[in-house]
């Protein structure tokens, strides 16, 4: 049985090629996949559990306690080991099984089963040889804590190997755990297991890292010293790690203890962490190697399977490159087996965010590849992708071939795959050749024997059903030689035999049938046999042969075949050429090939026939061939002619330019006639005549060229015409090719050039926005169109809409409108706009006809070149106001003094909002100003400005007016009010007093204090400080708003703050003055002396 090799799932024959001499073939088996009506699966395994010379699988179900074995049939299927398809282990307190192992751990023959419960806990069933386990553990064990703040507990299910550690001949456990430690558990031999005490990295508990795992363990002689070594992948789990991630040695004592060699653990400068890890000898020497997988969930072509040599100091990383796995994500789970049946075993990577296995070869040199195919895609199961997890391998047909398994699930998601997948290892035996061909035999005669070798390909052996038989129409003309290929027993993988086979016929014609070998186990071998038995005959190609015509004292020639048509060999005498006087010396025979041989059905020889005039004229002759065909008479014969001749040829201008012409409808072609004169002393036949060349469309005939034959001293003209249509501007070239029969038999080249030319718009912009257009702003808005002529040649250029309607462009659609062929002139008098330079038009949009909505239009340019298109578009906007309230009481007011009062405007419109002056109007208007601020011009949709109103009675009494606001919205009013009051109040006085500093630096700002104290039982109105500087000392400051100053007596204060300039002179004084004014009060001054420092 095959144990520890990874496994892949495909729906149809797979046929994989290694480079080495065997091709991996794998169907899927027909109880595949392996379900367990949807539950997930937790961790599978292979091994014989009933002793039938198949492997069975066993697999954990996850959340589910206990575990299940499928035991193979003979037909590929997998049935329950439990008559009721139950569970084994199954018993109180026992938990759900996360992770299996296979091993026959009390030495009694029968595979007995491991599995680990939440990780800590392991359960050990013995097998009884018939597939079944019990439901309690025949033992169990647990992973005991030494640290109550430390996980130190194994991690995960694949973080174990089993093995013998300490050399009793029973498998041991090793465990992989956090807090980067190690524990082994021996076995008593019985299948009792004990602990050991913990391997710890890092000695001291407060140096070590709790999420450091060894998530990977692998068993073997590394050292070559007879103790079992182990190698342990470290990974961090969450956040930094504390030891370095890498691959650990812990050298064997040979009683079950492991010490760590070396602080500094292999491939640690890799990017990735180490997956996986498998013991496997890549060079043939005493030392057991390793093999690691990097965790590369990046994707890419980077290496992530590296190998590990060892040597009597441990592993060092191999010299060898290492293999990439091509993964786009998440190679995980690694074993190993030997795939091809080399004796090697070879490396098999689980790709689980690919769904896919890569397949390494060990070439036994210390190297590794990936087999050609790799990597092998998993088909889905049910529909949903296979993340593979577990893989191992078994030879489930007991062909003594590698078999594949591997399961994928996920206790959660359910969009992933849930089952096991296994896959039969096939033969592949094939026949070479693949048919048997006779040829012609004479009947009554047999033919030599020929072979036909089957040879296995495949990893699995081949198993004939039955010997080989000749079947078919014409089984009787063919015969078995010599063969060792027989029914009842096996072609081994990489083997073969071979099939001798006769053809001896008994009539002549065709025969066929076909030489059958039965398989067992794959698809039958038969290879078609075919043969002819037949008479003699001679063909000869036809009864006139044309030679070419030859110039005076030159040789033309060609090649006869003469074919064997017959159904037996014919044999040919000599050709020769037949007496003809006047004709016959001119023609001869070479390279004779067929004089004296016997040619065999279906073959062919040549002989030349040669004719070399010496004067011109026509002349014939025959030739004549003796064979053994006694159906043609004996002697085959055919007629041969041939012409001599010796003609002339010039042709004049021998170059010619055509000039610049501009491509297409507005362009003029240029013409040229070319004279060919006939110059030898026989007839020139001045044909193909044609036009030749990158650029030859451009170029053409006048008439069309027909020379044909020129008699010596005359002529014959050709015109020529240029007259480019499209494709770039710029030089054309082509050529005039004249056949001809001269002597030397080169066409006549005369070159053509000429330069095409074409006019070309751009419009400048490419598209017209008007964007929003207000009525308000005035009817019509314009956008000017420039139309620049960039290409060669001059251009004619206009606009119009729509299509053109008889002829007559259209120049206004809608709103839009355009002057129309304003660049391009009229018809009778053409405007050209000669490259280079540009023409204007002018697009209009009429708001009087345009609508609400957005307004579009295309507008075609054209012009003698190019056309474009250039969108346009237009919104037509409008503004629109409210005013809040629509009637506004400023209340009782002193007369004398003023109060004011908001009113709110809100654009409500589709355009921006224009505003007019404000007027107030009535009786009483000269009381009431108005404040509208610039802001309220330009507001957009649901903006607000407040205008301001001020009444200012000049007498006691209501007082009315009204105040109209307008611009681009429909006018509004608002109804003003107002009562002046006369109190007689002792007035408003004011006074000012400034505090600050006496001193101030140059460039920095003086900070003065300004009290305003006020008397008096009036209010006061707007009042305004006033500022006064020296301009060389400093900078202007802004006059200072104090809104009011209620009755009674009040003081506020206001801050000054002067700018001096860095200019100013050091030790000059700055004088600041002062001044308080407002409407019905007595001014007041005040002043401040600083220097400056």
């Amino acid at each position: 049985m095959f144990k520890g090799i990874v496994a892949f799932a495909v729906a149809a024959v797979l046929l994989v090629a290694p480079s080495g001499a065997l091709a991996l073939k794998f169907t899927e088996a027909s109880g595949s996949p392996i379900t367990d009506s949807g539950n997930a699966i937790s961790m599978s395994a292979a091994g014989d559990f009933n002793g039938d010379g198949r492997d069975d699988i066993a697999f954990g179900v996850d959340g589910q306690n206990g575990f299940k074995v499928k035991l193979s049939q003979a037909n590929g299927t997998f049935t329950d080991a439990d008559p009721g398809g139950l569970s084994f282990g199954t018993g109180p307190n026992i938990g759900s099984v996360d992770g299996i192992r296979v091993a026959d751990v009390n030495d009694d023959g029968d595979l007995d089963i491991l599995v680990v419960i939440a990780n800590r806990n392991w359960q050990v069933y013995l097998g009884d040889g018939t597939g079944r386990f019990g439901v309690d553990p025949d033992s169990s064990l647990t992973i005991p804590y030494t640290e109550a703040d430390h996980y130190m507990q194994p991690y995960g299910p694949y973080a174990n190997a089993v093995g013998d550690v300490d050399d009793d001949g029973d498998p041991d456990l090793v465990v992989g755990m956090l807090d980067s430690a190690f524990d082994v558990v021996l076995n008593d031999g019985e299948g009792n297991f004990t602990p050991q005490p913990i391997t710890y990295l890092i000695p001291d508990v407060a140096d070590r890292g709790k999420f450091d795992a060894f998530s990977s363990v692998a068993i073997g002689d590394f050292t070559g010293d007879g103790d079992m070594d182990l190698a342990l992948g470290l990974e961090r789990i969450t956040g930094d790690p504390v030891a370095t991630v890498g691959v650990y040695l812990a050298g064997g004592n040979g009683d079950g203890t492991f010490a760590f060699s070396g602080d500094a653990p292999l491939l640690s400068e890799q990017p990735y962490r180490p997956s996986s890890i498998a013991a496997v000898n890549l060079n043939g020497d005493s030392y057991d190697d390793l093999a690691v997988v990097l965790y590369n969930n990046q994707g890419g072509p980077e290496d992530d399977l590296f190998t590990l040599l060892g040597s009597s100091s441990g592993l060092t990383e191999n010299d060898a490159p290492g293999s990439s796995l091509n993964s786009g994500y998440g190679p995980l789970q690694m074993s190993t087996a030997d795939l091809d049946g080399n004796g090697l075993d070879d490396l098999v990577v689980g790709i689980r965010g690919d769904h896919e296995l890569a397949l390494i070869r060990n070439s036994g040199d210390g190297t590794i590849s990936p087999f050609a195919g790799s990597p092998v895609a998993l088909d889905p199961v049910d529909g949903n992708s296979f993340a593979v997890n577990t893989v191992f391998s078994g030879d489930f047909n007991g062909d003594d071939a590698a078999d594949l398994g591997a399961d994928a699930s996920h206790p959660t998601d359910t969009n992933q795959a849930r089952g096991i997948a296994a896959l039969i290892s096939q033969p592949e035996a094939a026949p070479d050749p693949a048919s048997l061909s006779f040829g012609l035999v004479v009947p009554g005669l047999a033919s030599d024997p020929q072979t036909v070798t089957i040879t296995n390909s495949g990893a699995a052996p081949a198993f004939p059903a039955a010997g080989v038989t000749i079947t078919g129409a014409d089984a009787d003309q063919f015969a078995l030689g010599t063969s060792n290929c027989a029914g009842g027993g096996q072609i081994p993988g990489g083997g073969s035999c071979s099939i001798g086979v006769i053809f001896q016929p008994n009539s002549t014609g065709s025969k066929s049938a076909t030489l059958h070998y039965a398989m067992s186990n794959q698809s039958d071998i038969d290879v078609p046999l075919n043969g002819i038995g037949g008479e003699p005959k001679l063909t000869v190609p036809s009864t006139f042969l044309h030679l070419d015509p030859a110039y005076l004292d030159d040789t033309s020639s060609e090649t006869v075949t003469l074919e064997s048509t017959g159904t037996a060999p014919v044999t040919v005498g000599t050709p020769y050429v037949g007496s003809n006087p006047g004709s016959s010396e001119f023609f001869s025979i070479a390279n004779d090939e067929c004089a004296g041989e016997t040619l065999a059905p279906g073959d062919t020889c040549d002989l030349d026939v040669r004719f070399t005039p010496t004067s011109g004229g026509y002349k014939t002759a025959t030739i004549r061939i003796p064979s053994s065909d006694s159906a043609g008479g004996g002697t085959q014969f055919f007629e041969v002619s041939g012409t001599g001749v010796d003609p002339g040829i010039s042709v004049a201008p021998t170059t010619y330019d055509f000039g610049p012409v501009e491509m297409g409808l507005f362009g003029i072609p240029q013409t040229k006639t070319f004279t060919i004169t006939s110059t030898g002393t026989t007839n020139l036949q001045a044909f193909p005549i044609g036009i030749e060349g990158d650029d030859s469309d451009d170029f053409s005939f006048v008439g069309g060229p027909s020379c044909g034959v020129v008699t010596p001293g005359n002529t014959c003209p050709v015109e020529v015409r240029f007259a480019p249509e499209d494709g770039a501007p710029g030089s054309r070239t082509a050529e005039l090719v004249i056949g001809n029969d001269t002597r030397d038999d080169d066409p006549v080249t005369i070159p053509l050039t000429g330069t095409a030319t074409a006019a070309h718009v751009t419009p400048a912009p490419t598209s017209v926005a008007f964007g929003d257009v207000d009525p308000y702003e005035g009817a019509t808005a314009t956008r000017t169109l420039e139309l620049r002529s960039d290409g060669t040649a001059d251009l004619m250029a206009g606009a119009f809409f729509g299509d053109l309607d008889g002829g007559t462009p259209v120049f206004e659609s809608g709103p839009f409108s355009v002057d129309g062929d304003a660049c391009a002139g009229s018809l009778e008098d053409p405007v050209t706009i000669p490259p280079g330079e540009s023409c204007d038009l002018t697009v209009a949009f009429d708001t009087s006809k345009a609508t609400a909505s957005p307004n579009t239009e295309t507008l075609h340019v054209w012009s003698n070149g190019n056309t474009v298109d250039v969108p346009l578009s237009a919104k037509l906007v409008h503004g629109d106001a409210t005013v809040s309230p629509d009637a506004l009481d400023l209340g009782d007011v002193e007369v004398g003094q003023s109060g004011s009062a908001t009113v709110t405007l809100t654009s409500t419109g589709t355009a921006q909002l224009k505003t007019a002056e404000p007027v107030i109007s009535g009786p009483d208007a000269d009381l009431f100003s108005v404040e509208q601020p610039s802001s309220c011009t330009g507001l957009t949709a649901a903006q607000t400005c407040e205008v301001k109103v001020h009444f200012a009675p000049d007498s006691a009494g209501g007082k009315h007016a009204e105040l109209t606001l307008a611009g681009n919205f429909e006018r509004v009013g608002v109804a003003l009010s107002g009562t002046g009051t006369k109190t007689e109040v002792s007035p408003a006085k004011v006074s000012l007093k400034l505090s600050g500093p006496r001193k101030v630096k140059r460039g920095k700002k003086l900070v003065l204090t300004a009290k305003v104290k006020k008397s008096g039982e009036r209010a006061t109105g707007p009042l305004t400080l006033r500022v006064k500087v020296p301009k060389r000392l400093a900078k202007a400051v802004k006059p200072i708003k104090i809104s009011s100053i209620g009755a009674g007596t009040k003081t506020m204060t206001r801050k000054i703050k002067v700018k001096v300039k860095k200019s100013a002179r050091k030790g000059a004084k700055l004088k600041v003055k002062v001044k308080l004014s407002g409407p019905g009060i007595k001014g007041a001054e005040g002043k401040r002396v600083a220097k400056l420092r």
